[in-house]
């Protein structure tokens, strides 16, 4: 679905976000067919993007979940906080449990699940936000309705600032480590990590950078750990702006 939108128009300027090649060429494929007539221009990750962003205006951005240096739902907020761009296809080759939660916040216009659905649809997906319609996969709706495999949510096990620290130490990080990342005592810091681990059913402190991982709450990137989420998290719990520092 394209219309409403002048495909005549070769101002129209389309950002793809991804560190992957064939990630990044069939994304542009797709992008041209939706908008013949639209310029392409591509960026490896985050901070490049948001740097092309203060030169050139971009009519849509097509953004993976997983970039080298920040999530690729953090930087969507942060570029639509900055109100650098308004339509926004976020890319995602895998839906963990945090992936889920923050899709729910409807940051972004779109979602393409690229592990389900098959290349021919993104054309489709493109044509789809760029004319200021909402899209997402029918396997993430389908996910996310089943609250991703059946766990249940963070937010529902978890409070603000025990989710907080799960994310400070889920890349292993000690709580003296935490402490300083969150402003927080050792003291807090321990009895947070303690209630954790008993709400998350986990025996031993070894066990919660495997879970922290697997739902999503911390990955390894090129560039270090990233925290899908922290920033916003940390900044509602301070009752503050988010910053979005990584980029």
């Amino acid at each position: 679905m394209t219309g409403g939108v002048d495909h005549d128009k070769p101002t129209q300027v389309v950002l793809v976000v991804t560190p992957r090649r064939f990630e990044a060429e069939a994304l542009m494929q797709a992008a041209k067919t939706a908008y013949p007539q639209s310029v392409l221009l591509l960026c490896r990750d985050g901070r490049n993007a948001c740097t092309l962003l203060e030169t050139y205006p971009v009519f849509l951005s097509l953004i993976a979940l997983e970039l080298p240096d920040i999530d690729g739902l953090d930087l969507s907020a942060s570029l639509m906080e900055k109100a650098q761009v308004d339509r926004i296809l976020l890319i995602l080759d895998q839906v963990t449990e945090m992936t889920c939660d923050l899709i729910s916040q409807e940051i972004v216009s779109g979602f393409f699940d690229s592990t389900e659905e098959p290349d021919r649809r993104l054309a489709e997906a493109i044509g789809s936000v760029g004319a200021g319609f909402a899209y997402a996969s029918y396997p993430l709706r389908k996910a996310r309705s089943l609250a991703c495999a059946g766990r249940t949510p963070l937010d529902r096990l978890l409070s603000a600032a025990e989710r907080l620290v799960f994310a400070a130490i889920g890349d292993g990080s000690d709580d003296l480590a935490a402490s300083d990342l969150l402003g927080l005592s050792i003291h807090t810091i321990h009895t947070h990590r303690r209630n954790i681990m008993r709400k998350l059913g986990l025996k031993v402190r070894a066990e919660l950078p495997r879970e922290a991982v697997i739902r999503g709450v911390v990955r390894f990137g090129p560039e270090g750990v990233i925290r899908p989420g922290f920033e916003r998290l940390l900044a509602k719990f301070a009752g503050r702006p988010a910053r979005f520092a990584a980029v």
